[in-house]
């Protein structure tokens, strides 16, 4: 029986209350275990190719993006050219790729949240702006689940250590396997096989040099910049290349793992409605607040 790893790296603000950015992004990465430390092996060549320590942990917005970085890639065509590298490893590599994403507008709406609404109030409803976070980790674990038992193998998940986040993706992988007498007969066949398939889920600190977190970094950081709009036509650093490569590559017609509001009301149908029953809880105790005129 094969054994593989997920790897999952986050971009963009999981928080609600948070009205900056309007996506959420978590990319993630499977790889067979066995072929994981040839995945290592190659990044550390890169990074004795490009000038990097082979402990530093590389990130993509350090590399590409913040000019006070150490890491930071100060010359254009040295920057293009590992670009290149990166694209080459990634398009003959064996590992399987894919992004989810979430509107954080959408889910809103569905939430039926006011406008510049701010989820304070007690620690539950406190924890409720991370929803984002918890809805993205059940598809992906389902998903993942679901992968290994099409290609008869076990799993573990692997993620990159995020503080509070941390929290949440416990939280959806315990959510995500146990069953409740309101689930259908298919949802609990697909809980089953999480509890069949996966084995184990980790963190992997600051410290840790894990070659799939700062690969799966590259591509979260990829995403995020396409959906803000943020990738320059004209990119003398390389990344647009990059990027659209990787996706041809890789990504099934190129396209994002985007939910739709089906597959929200699916998988979070019960939470959906205990946040909706706080926020309009909340808006009742506190109108006076929210609109001074109601007496």
């Amino acid at each position: 029986m094969s054994e593989y790893l997920l790897y999952l790296d986050e971009s963009g603000t999981a928080n609600l209350a948070q009205y900056k950015d309007i996506y959420f992004i978590i990319g993630t990465l499977v790889v067979e275990s066995s072929a994981d430390s040839e995945l290592s092996g190659y990044l550390k060549h890169l990074k004795r190719r490009y000038g990097f320590k082979e402990s530093e942990v590389l990130h993509a917005f350090e590399i590409f993006e913040d000019r006070e970085s150490p890491v930071y890639i100060k010359d254009n065509t040295k920057c293009k050219e590992f670009t290149e590298s990166i694209t080459e490893f990634i398009e003959n590599a064996s590992f399987k790729i894919k992004v989810y994403v979430v509107d954080k507008d959408i889910l809103r709406k569905i939430l039926k949240t006011p406008d510049g609404y701010k989820f304070k109030g007690n620690k539950k409803h406190s924890e409720d702006k991370d929803f984002p976070y918890e809805i993205l980790t059940k598809q992906i674990i389902f998903d993942y689940s679901y992968f290994l038992k099409k290609n008869k193998g076990m799993g573990a998940i692997i993620a990159e250590s995020r503080g509070n986040a941390d929290r949440v993706v416990i939280q959806s992988f315990n959510n995500a396997q146990n069953t409740n007498e309101s689930d259908t007969d298919i949802l609990k066949r697909k809980k089953q096989n999480i509890r069949d398939k996966i084995h184990s889920i980790s963190f992997a600190n600051k410290k840790s040099v894990r070659s799939g977190l700062e690969l799966v970094d590259i591509i979260s950081y990829c995403t995020n910049l396409e959906l803000s709009k943020k990738i320059k036509k004209r990119d003398p650093r390389g990344i647009k290349q990059m990027w659209e490569k990787i996706k041809t590559q890789l990504l099934p017609n190129g396209n994002f793992n985007i939910l739709t509001k089906r597959e929200i009301h699916v998988l979070n149908k019960d939470k959906i409605h205990k946040i909706s029953d706080r926020i309009q809880n909340r808006m009742k105790e506190f109108r006076d607040l929210v609109n001074p005129t109601v007496k």
